[in-house]
């Protein structure tokens, strides 16, 4: 009242109307911004951490070896969940093996070695079937992942490069999550994570890893298999992680339990 009266503004007037209804809407968004920031805050920083063993006893990881999926390895194996361990080297996995036992004691880990750029996927993936008809999996970290050796534009990406690219970035995600998610059905309860990356996400265009960046799209743009899977009635939880640079993460949590 006293600011409309001060801009001039009568009472009853329709630029009266028009400034309280503006403010109104003001006032609203203003709000609903400061509580998605609220949500935000509460989703990332402050609410509790899951106790992960609600969505099984055994984790299957592929890409675990290096990097990001050996991280979650050691994060799970702390929290005394079995692993499932998925590498194309058997002597990094025997060494992943032992850092694990000698961290985490008596945790189960079983291997599988599998070069998920082979053109024939199918007897390495019959190995996992049946370790995972087998056992309670309730968390698949679909980690593994390829990029360039080093930047090119498209033309320059071989044949053998980008058949790899398609099998490792996209062939691999979704067959992984074919595997697991009828026990996860069936159960009731389960975790996915697919590791995306920032420039399929971030950055408006990578013109020099323009099919990496493509295949990791698949992962992670609100059109992608993963949100598409989001979108099903199924409970589990998804959570997508897209690191840039190795600098910095952005996660995407949703929660879907029932």
């Amino acid at each position: 009242m006293a600011l409309s009266l001060s801009l001039g503004l009568q009472e009853g007037s329709p630029q009266y109307y028009v400034f309280v209804s503006l403010s109104v809407v003001g006032a609203i968004s203003i709000l609903g911004s400061f509580a998605r920031l609220l949500g935000w805050l509460w989703r990332h920083f402050l609410r509790p951490a899951k106790t992960l063993s609600r969505y099984g006893s055994w984790a299957l990881i592929t890409g675990c070896t290096d990097g990001i999926g050996k991280a979650y390895a050691f994060l799970l194996a702390k929290h005394r969940i079995n692993l499932i361990l998925v590498g194309r080297s058997k002597e990094k996995l025997d060494t992943l093996v032992s850092e694990i036992k000698e961290r985490s004691g008596d945790v189960k880990v079983k291997t599988v070695v599998l070069d998920l750029t082979h053109p024939d996927l199918e007897t390495g993936l019959s190995t996992i079937k049946q370790l995972v008809s087998e056992l309670d999996v309730g968390i698949l970290i679909n980690s593994a992942g390829l990029s360039y050796p080093y930047a090119r534009f498209f033309h320059e990406v071989d044949e053998e490069l980008t058949k790899n690219l398609l099998r490792m970035n996209v062939e691999a995600i979704v067959r992984m999550v074919q595997i697991v998610l009828p026990g996860m059905i069936e159960r009731k309860r389960g975790a996915i994570i697919n590791i995306g990356s920032g420039a399929s996400s971030i950055l408006p265009s990578e013109p020099l890893y323009a099919l990496y960046a493509a295949t990791k799209g698949y992962v992670f743009p609100p059109t992608s298999f993963s949100f598409g899977l989001y979108a099903c009635p199924y409970p589990y939880f998804l959570c997508y992680e897209c690191p840039f640079c190795i600098l910095f993460s952005f996660f995407m949590y949703v929660h879907l339990d029932p």
